[in-house]
């Protein structure tokens, strides 16, 4: 095996692993600061440098806001309450791989229209260390 596909498969995954390491900190550093403002109050943090804002989400129960305004103001929950409703979505054709398998076995000339109409990889490794000893390169 190639020295260098060896080395960039090492690269890739020492890569990999400080990446989850900084994710992992960011997580607990943005811990630290949400606990702070909100044991303080605080929708705005301002430090010398940066500006911290914990971003106002107004969602609402239904349920709570039903029991809350539905005798007091019933034509306004009426126009803000949206229903539980199913939805319709569009979902992309697709083509069902394992059942087209019957077509790999009918000859080069179909073989050559599936492989032209197969889609593109998108480029994607997953690479894990192994349990072994290190291997000597």
């Amino acid at each position: 095996m190639d020295k260098q596909i060896i080395e960039a498969v090492e690269q890739y995954y020492n890569l990999q692993d400080a990446l989850k390491t900084v994710l992992d900190e960011r997580d607990r550093v943005l811990a630290v600061i949400w606990s702070y403002m909100q044991h303080n109050n605080q929708e705005l943090l301002t430090t010398p440098k940066h500006t911290v804002k914990i971003p106002t989400k107004r969602q609402y129960d239904p349920n709570k806001f039903v029991a809350a305004f539905g005798e007091t103001h019933p034509e306004l929950v009426s126009e803000c309450v949206i229903p539980e409703h199913e939805e319709t979505k569009v979902v992309k054709a697709k083509v069902d791989g394992r059942k087209a398998l019957p077509l790999w076995k009918m000859g080069d000339d179909v073989r050559e229209k599936l492989e032209s109409a197969l889609i593109p990889q998108k480029p994607e490794i997953k690479v894990d260390l192994n349990k072994m000893k290190e291997i000597a390169l």
